[in-house]
């Protein structure tokens, strides 16, 4: 069937067929109707937006590979939207996450690692702008704040989002501030 808008109709019949009068009239009230399609996984496509998370069409079938591929999407996406590097053991706890989640029969990959996103998109650590300051040094009057809270400070400032990979690269290198 080929995309675009089509008309659905329906035809009712009485549960009990020998009650009788039937009314004459009765009136429905459609709440939804559900199409799926195409069942034929071949002919799926990607939703739009998915070229930015997953690298690949399809996710490796062999269980190590699997976790391998969820950690390289998982571990690309989270310090973007924390605005900072990311410790192993929570890159692991999501990991660990989306693999119970797609291991699950009937599951999807990538509905395994939306549940990782889902967590991390609940986190403080997301939702917060948090700060970190520097340590004060002999002399200063105030501690300077981190370079990837600066990094978050201007991008925020300047385009209203996170900070974009360079920002992200500057303040891993420490060089957000000569600049």
């Amino acid at each position: 069937v080929e995309a675009g808008d089509r008309e659905i109709s329906f035809q009712t019949e009485p549960l009990l067929p020998d009650l009788k009068p039937l009314p004459a009239r009765m009136d429905f009230r459609i709440l939804y109707v559900r199409v799926e399609g195409p069942l034929d996984r071949s002919k799926w496509e990607h939703a739009p937006g998915y070229k930015r998370f997953y690298e690949r069409d399809t996710p490796p079938t062999e269980p190590k590979e699997r976790r391998a591929y969820a950690r390289e999407v998982i571990a690309r996406f989270v310090p973007k939207a924390f605005r900072r590097p990311v410790d192993k053991e929570t890159i692991d706890e999501l990991v660990d996450l989306a693999e119970k989640s797609y291991s699950q029969p009937g599951v999807p990959f990538e509905k395994g690692v939306a549940q990782a996103f889902i967590a991390v998109l609940a986190s403080p650590r997301f939702l917060f702008h948090l700060e970190t300051a520097e340590p004060i040094a002999p002399g200063q009057r105030y501690a300077q704040i981190d370079e990837y809270t600066l990094a978050s400070r201007l991008s925020y400032t300047l385009w209203c989002s996170t900070p974009d990979d360079e920002l992200l690269q500057l303040a891993n290198r420490g060089e957000l501030r000569d600049r």
